[in-house]
């Protein structure tokens, strides 16, 4: 479109003390859109606090106006938005007893919506993560909202918001010695609703195993499964008579990615990642959003079940042929699959994915770094 015109200008700044104990940093953005109709955007940060040491406490708030738009040249998922963060850490970082280190972390999270001015958010959570002395980690984390949250972005129409209700969530991370020719993560968790009546939640694990053959060549795996159950969601809407429609929904989630890399000298390399990702959504009940949030049954009827694959090969040759200079070649192959056709057994989705067309693309870049110095330094020997 030669009529379209988008400019995102930021800037941003950071200071500490000598020793980096205490420190602020902050960055500032606007935005400007010329589609035959112009608009302005703005969104700013600010955080600030004692940022060093054993113990620490870090204040942060952030904008984004409502006519804030970076995605002509980025991403951002929402704008309108006015978040305030307060975090506190306490590090111990010398060795003691079974630990390596220990690194604890509580923080508060309120949102609000920039306009209009309204609450949409409030969770608390902590961390705890460390490391033994046989270089096995962790990482525990835990979150709590102990009020209902609105959320404005689920529903697509400006002014109405949904009520989702209180929830927890826990997390825990195992890690084995990576240093070892074989070394494993795990991790699982869970999120529930307080209001048992309502019995909607998510559980997850995974696991990552990663085999190191030699200096030159390491392979990894990593396996992905997650479940939601009963999960309120947006699934239509009717602006005839200002209706929006939600669905009880159960989601099945499996990610399997197997990596491999192999390193030819110390300067060029080979990464081959491929990667399917299958997504299978059921819905069993429908429900009306009233004006204050509440979701209440409804005669509406609809399939708005999704059965979703997608299958990704990326492989990068890698040549640093000078300092700061490199060669690269990418090869991309996608596919892409979705249809309201469920298919509940994993295997049959796997084999059914090659049926669909794909999409190859090749690159090159090449980089080559000029130092001015040296170049001056070349052009007064001639």
């Amino acid at each position: 479109n030669n009529d379209y015109i988008a400019n995102v200008t930021a800037t941003e700044f950071n200071f500490t003390d000598a020793e980096s104990i205490y420190g602020i940093k902050g960055i500032a953005g606007y935005s400007y859109i010329d589609n035959g109709e112009i608009t302005k955007g703005k969104k700013a940060s600010l955080e600030g606090g004692k940022i060093g040491g054993k113990v620490q406490a870090i204040y942060s708030l952030s904008f984004i106006d409502d006519t804030y738009d970076q995605n002509s040249l980025g991403f951002m998922r929402n704008n309108n938005e006015f978040n305030n963060n307060l975090a506190f850490h306490y590090n111990l970082m010398k060795p003691f007893s079974v630990f390596l280190n220990l690194k604890n972390k509580i923080n508060f999270s309120y949102n609000r919506l920039y306009k209009p001015n309204a609450y949409s958010s409030f969770s608390m959570s902590y961390v705890l993560e460390g490391e033994f002395r046989n270089r096995y980690s962790f990482h525990m984390h835990a979150a709590w909202a102990p009020v209902e949250a609105h959320d404005y972005y689920v529903t697509r129409t400006a002014g109405r918001y949904v009520e989702y209700g209180k929830w927890y969530h826990n997390c825990l991370t195992i890690t084995s010695d990576q240093s070892k020719l074989f070394s494993v993560s795990s991790e699982v968790g869970i999120t529930n609703s307080y209001d048992f009546a309502i019995q909607n939640g998510a559980y997850s694990f995974s696991i990552t195993p990663t085999f190191k053959f030699n200096s030159k060549l390491k392979l990894g795996y990593d396996l992905f499964y997650q479940k939601h159950n009963n999960n309120p969601e947006f699934v239509d809407s009717d602006d005839e008579i200002d209706q929006i429609y939600f669905g009880k929904m159960d989601r099945e989630t499996v990610v399997n990615s197997l990596n491999c890399s192999y390193i030819f000298t110390n300067k060029m390399s080979l990464d081959l990642r491929l990667r399917h990702y299958w997504s299978l959504v059921e819905y069993h009940e429908f429900y009306e959003l009233n004006n204050d949030g509440i979701l209440q049954n409804t005669s509406y009827t609809g399939d708005h079940d999704i059965n979703y694959n997608a299958f990704n090969v990326d492989m990068i040759y890698r040549w640093n042929f000078a300092p700061g200079s490199e060669f690269l070649i990418n090869w991309k192959c996608a596919i892409n699959a979705e249809d309201d056709i469920t298919k509940n057994n994993y295997w049959k989705n796997v084999d059914a994915l090659f049926d669909y067309s794909k999409i190859n693309s090749f690159s090159i870049k090449f980089l080559y770094y000029l130092d001015y110095h040296s170049v001056k330094s070349s052009l007064k020997r001639l």
